[in-house]
């Protein structure tokens, strides 16, 4: 097969790129935080943007859809908002697989607009954000690591060895978790997730000061 191409002077047309995904989930928000009718267009009809946008309904937004694409889901809508009293949600939100989703409706609801149970919630919620904050100082077990080694020209291949078996953990926990959840009930998750912490303080205090 010969393909021949020849050079043109001008390319003209109209094209339409998919919404973006990150601007979809805050305008889901936004919309149905706000006071009145807001009018979204080019929303990105994905998953987990959807999911978003269904999260918003169930805090008491108003959805009419004005463009839908066939077998995905609305494009264009006006979203009635709750005027920043969102209401108590009838059933467990869920956000599917969206990270952003969840990241973003964990943010809304933390100033406690309806009622969020007992002290034991509470505890989950201050655990979780503790334990964002922990994340971003993964600079400091490299500091903490120097600080305590016999040997300094082991720590880089100790550390990248530690990030190995972190994310090999983290894959093979959540399925584990599942099973465990489904099985016997959440608090046995948590009571599991709390182990690793009781080793290593137990780790901590057994360690000697370097001279």
């Amino acid at each position: 097969m010969n393909l021949h191409s020849h050079s043109i002077s001008s390319l003209q047309g109209v094209l339409t790129v998919p919404g973006d995904k990150s601007i979809s989930h805050r305008a889901a928000i936004l919309g149905g935080l706000a006071e009145g009718v807001t009018e979204v267009d080019n929303f990105l009809c994905s998953e987990d943007c959807l999911n978003t946008l269904r999260a918003m309904e169930q805090l008491g937004a108003k959805v009419d859809v004005l463009e839908e694409r066939q077998g995905y889901g609305p494009v264009r809508f006006r979203i009635t908002g709750v005027a920043m009293s969102p209401k108590a949600p009838e059933r467990p939100i869920d956000c599917g697989n969206s990270g952003t989703g969840m990241r973003l409706l964990a943010g809304m609801l933390a100033n406690g607009s309806f009622h969020l149970g007992d002290w034991q919630t509470w505890l989950v919620f201050g655990s979780y954000v503790l334990c964002v904050l922990f994340e971003q100082f993964n600079m400091v077990h490299s500091y903490m690591m120097r600080s305590i080694a016999v040997d300094p020209s082991e720590v880089t291949q100790t550390l990248s060895v530690g990030l190995s078996v972190d994310h090999v953990m983290a894959i093979i926990a959540s399925p584990i978790m599942g099973l465990i959840w489904s099985a016997w009930g959440v608090q046995y998750v948590f009571y599991l997730a709390a182990l690793p912490v009781l080793f290593q303080l137990a780790a901590a205090a057994m360690m000697e000061e370097k001279q």
